[in-house]
């Protein structure tokens, strides 16, 4: 009987510690996404990919505003680098991105209007 409950009470650690993952990663990008589908957030993003970029997952923010800028950020929502902006002057460019960036996956595009 004593035997049966030491490991009844070892399953139960078990299980409640596999069920505590912490905190999602990514909630920075879901928040990001919600906001601007309900036109809160940036509303000259059209597109967000992901990829692989030297070694590292990377989300990157395409505008669709003709003077707009798009961002580069990492897996935890800091920024990396932009590019664009106002009369195509380019600010923070990430030099190799586009010639070094792999496996794009389409997360999220802005439906049309």
């Amino acid at each position: 009987m004593k035997r049966s409950k030491i490991l009844l009470s070892i399953l139960l650690l078990l299980l409640t510690m596999a069920c505590d993952v912490g905190p999602d990663p990514l909630a920075w990008l879901y928040s990001d996404i919600s906001n601007m589908e309900n036109g809160t957030g940036d509303q000259c993003v059209g597109s967000i990919w992901r990829y692989d970029y030297n070694g590292s997952e990377v989300y990157f923010f395409r505008t669709r505003c003709a003077d707009g800028i798009s961002i580069l950020y990492n897996s935890s929502g800091h920024e990396i680098g932009a590019e664009g902006g106002y009369v195509g002057i380019q600010t923070g460019v990430i030099v190799d991105f586009h010639e070094n960036r792999e496996n794009g996956v389409l997360i999220w595009e802005k439906a049309e209007e």
